[in-house]
């Protein structure tokens, strides 16, 4: 996601409205990354071109304290994170995309290793206007 937008592949969900993005972001006391709220008003998910993330709907965003997560842990710092602020919005190369609001107001992207057994991490991917990830 390193230009100012994303691109998606043709895919089945529609697109939202700039309205339905506020409300969400409303009822979740959450500000999505423009660069995502944008991507969501062109469409409601899929996957993005040139590169191996996948989106989730928004309706399908869950923060990491909702009953399907208990799972997922982190060690040290990660471990004491408020996983209500803790947003899971997609995969990317076998990984769970996870927006960190816990410490900053624009999130940082956190990682959930499924192949780790489910472990939170911060590979240092900075925001999500920074997420870069390989080619396919």
């Amino acid at each position: 996601m390193s230009d100012s937008r994303l691109v998606w592949e043709p895919g089945p969900a529609p697109p939202l409205t700039a309205e339905d993005v506020r409300e969400w972001e409303e009822d979740y006391a959450l500000c999505l990354p423009a660069i995502l709220a944008r991507a969501l008003v062109a469409q409601n998910g899929g996957r993005v071109r040139e590169t191996e993330l996948t989106i989730d709907p928004l309706d399908d965003f869950a923060t990491l304290d909702e009953e399907q997560w208990p799972h997922v842990f982190a060690e040290g710092p990660l471990n004491d994170l408020d996983r209500g602020r803790l947003l899971y919005i997609g995969d990317a190369a076998g990984c769970g995309i996870v927006l960190d609001y816990a410490t900053v107001a624009e999130p940082r992207v956190l990682l959930v290793h499924h192949n780790l057994g489910s472990e939170l991490r911060d590979e240092g991917v900075g925001s999500a206007g920074e997420l870069r990830l390989a080619r396919r």
